[in-house]
C-alpha cells in the first residue's frame, strides 16, 4: 500500500460537515481523506478504496447508518 502524502502539505477541502462528523479531501490528491469525529483524533485514509473506507469507518464509530450514502 502506498504511503499517504505528508499531512502538512495537504490542501484540505471540506466535502461533508455534520453535527459530529467532518470529512475533508486533499485538493492535491483526490484519494487522500481526513475524517474528524467529535471527541476523537483525526483519521486519515489514502488509496483507491478510501471513498468506501471513509463511510465504513464513520458508521463503525458512530453507529449511524445514514453515513453509508456519504459519497453516493
Amino acid at each position: 500500500m502506498a504511503k499517504h502524502p505528508p499531512v502538512n502539505t495537504a490542501r484540505w477541502s471540506n466535502v461533508f460537515s455534520g453535527d459530529h462528523v467532518q470529512v475533508w479531501q486533499d485538493a492535491n490528491d483526490d484519494i487522500f481523506f481526513k475524517v474528524v469525529i467529535k471527541g476523537k483524533r483525526p483519521k486519515y485514509f489514502y488509496n483507491e478504496t478510501a471513498w468506501s473506507d471513509v463511510p465504513r469507518y464513520i458508521v463503525d464509530e458512530t453507529g449511524h447508518m445514514h453515513y453509508w450514502s456519504l459519497f453516493q
